[in-house]
């Protein structure tokens, strides 16, 4: 349990603010795409890949005051306080492993410059590749699911080979 609040709070941490659920679950679900564990399942749901239990976990955080979450324009936005940046001290370096986010800050940057629609198709299409269609099948099954966002396709996909590069 430690674990997992540990990862959930340095993914917030490393993030700095979050704006909005949809973009906190899909930034999660990328980055453990991309190979960073944040120890939490995903299922599609209607705005792509979703994690009740990182869910959970958030709900708790606020609960337990080590996230702040507030309300802004009608959205959802996340912080770190400073009793989640205390347990990030205390726990840093006890399960073994480098820091979970030890990866490039300029992607980190670059996913929260994303908006949550972008982020939305290209979780989409992250999902559908994960769960064994090859590109250009999830290219297609990502337009006929998200239809809206269809004009993004092309942008996206780019945007995913410059990460895997």
């Amino acid at each position: 349990m430690f674990e997992k609040t540990y990862r959930v709070l340095s993914l917030v941490a490393a993030l700095g603010v979050v704006h909005g659920r949809k973009k906190l679950q899909k930034t999660a679900f990328l980055l453990q795409h991309w190979g960073t564990d944040l120890m939490s399942r995903f299922s599609y749901h209607f705005y792509g890949p979703y994690s009740a239990d990182l869910q959970a976990a958030v709900r708790d955080l606020v609960d337990r005051e080590l996230l702040q979450e507030e309300q802004e324009k009608g959205s959802y936005v996340y912080r770190i306080t400073e009793k989640g940046q205390a347990f990030i001290r205390k726990w840093e370096g006890q399960f073994g492993g480098e820091h979970p986010f030890a990866i490039p800050q300029e992607l980190l940057e670059r996913l929260q410059g994303q908006s949550a629609p972008f982020l939305e198709l290209l979780s989409t299409y992250a999902f559908l590749l994960e769960t064994g269609d090859d590109p250009e099948e999830a290219r297609k099954k990502a337009q006929r699911l998200k239809p809206h966002l269809a004009p993004l396709v092309d942008e996206v996909i780019r945007f995913y080979e410059e990460v895997r590069a």
